[in-house]
């Protein structure tokens, strides 16, 4: 099924975000350009079948308000004219929805929205040139607000701009060319210029209002697809909301809930190594079990860092970034021990520990995975790159009473900057103190 939707301009910013297949879930553009297309496809066939009720209504109560208070000498002059222009918007209203109804395996038309929504302004410049003097032609305007206001909310800035233009086209012509049905004075141009010219302005603000609220909606349906399939590495972006309403409340709980998500569940969801809170709960519970039982066995920890990643993602973009964390936590976790413990601590830093390893298991350790990454080739959309990291070393034992786990973090972060200054691509020890 095409994912290409008229309406959906938005569609570009998700073909931006999910353009690469996602490393961790496999989950392709395509896919979740699908899986969108669908989801909007089953909404847009929902409204269009509960919004016939809303048709008949108005349909009826404009006809009845129309034959009662229009002033007519003959009932007949104005109900069976009004009868005739409504009885095949009403056939044609029921017949879209009894199609969608009986067709909901079939791919939702694109030309359904469109119909509907020219039917309704047809509708309506009927309704108000049978029953109405040329000068009061402006109602055609009053109802054609309504109807471009739900076309944007539902549908997107296309088809309210195309119903503002069928409104607008309506509203001139039957007010400068159609022989009136009921006798009366054609309004000025320029009455009829500057009343179109303030429907156009108010039209205008009214359709960018709501296609930008329906827009961000499909940025917030990305993140919670993207959520469901199990990626929570993704976020809804409060700062790209220059007039900040409900929705931008709605995306900043999300994005709390996602955060409250990542740190109960313990996992970066990016690289599948322990988070920063999974990796402090296990280092802090091992370190306290083994100075309860006293053992003098020691604990290595291992900081590891990207050379240079801001340079990967300024020039190669995020989505490059995000391949070679992913890449990175891989070859973390295959070079790990299944008694040791990889974490993603923030940005492009890890940290492994390793329980019951001294200083010579520790460096080697260290040196094997520098050498792992040095040797891995990354070639992220055709592009090889180079990538490096740095390694800061410290062993700690938690027999020694001077001594936690936060002590050991912290050595083992100064011996990763030792490692950074001395020029990248090494590892580095240096003893607490120092």
């Amino acid at each position: 099924m095409s994912s290409e939707h008229p309406d959906q301009p938005s569609l570009s910013e998700a073909e931006l975000e999910i353009s690469r297949e996602h490393p961790l879930l496999g989950v392709s553009s395509e896919t979740m350009l699908s899986a969108l297309q669908v989801g909007r496809d089953e909404l847009e066939r929902d409204v269009i079948v509960w919004q016939r009720w809303l048709r008949y209504l108005g349909v009826t109560t404009v006809v009845l308000v129309l034959a009662i208070f229009t002033p007519q000498t003959s009932a007949r002059d104005i109900i069976i004219p009004l009868v005739l222009a409504s009885a095949p918007y009403v056939l044609f209203t029921f017949a879209i929805a009894l199609y969608l109804t009986r067709g909901r395996r079939r791919e939702m038309p694109r030309w359904v929205p469109d119909a509907m929504v020219f039917a309704d302004i047809a509708e309506t410049t009927a309704l108000v040139y049978l029953s109405s003097p040329p000068a009061q032609y402006h109602r055609i305007l009053f109802v054609g607000l309504l109807v471009l206001q739900l076309s944007a909310f539902y549908y997107g800035y296309g088809l309210g701009f195309r119903a503002l233009g069928w409104v607008l086209v309506s509203y001139v012509f039957a007010s400068f060319f159609v022989p009136p049905y009921v006798d009366g004075v054609r309004p000025l141009g320029s009455i009829v210029g500057i009343t179109a010219g303030l429907f156009l302005f108010t039209s205008s603000v009214l359709i960018l209002i709501f296609g930008a609220f329906r827009e961000r909606m499909n940025r917030l349906r990305i993140v919670c697809l993207r959520a469901e399939r199990g990626d929570l590495s993704g976020k809804y972006d409060v700062a790209t909301d220059l007039l900040p309403d409900d929705l931008t409340l709605l995306g900043r709980s999300f994005n709390d809930m996602r955060r409250r998500l990542v740190e109960l569940i313990g996992t970066d969801p990016l690289t599948g190594c322990l988070n920063r809170r999974a990796l402090e709960d296990r280092l802090g519970r091992e370190w306290r079990i083994a100075r309860r039982r006293q053992t003098a066995a020691p604990i290595a920890v291992l900081v590891v860092d990207l050379d240079r990643f801001k340079l990967i993602n300024d020039t190669l973009g995020h989505q490059a970034g995000d391949y070679v964390l992913h890449e990175l936590g891989l070859i973390l976790q295959h070079t790990a021990r299944d008694t040791d413990t990889v974490a993603r601590t923030g940005g492009d830093e890890f940290v492994v520990v390793l329980p019951d390893t001294g200083w010579q298991g520790a460096t080697t350790f260290a040196e094997r995975l520098r050498r792992n990454v040095d040797e891995h080739r990354f070639e992220h959309d055709g592009r090889p790159m180079q990538v490096t990291v740095s390694v800061g070393v410290h062993v700690g034992s938690p027999s020694d009473p001077q001594q936690g786990y936060d002590q050991l973090l912290d050595a083992a972060d100064r011996s990763l900057y030792k490692a950074k200054s001395e020029g990248r691509n090494r590892v580095a020890m240096q003893p607490v103190g120092r």
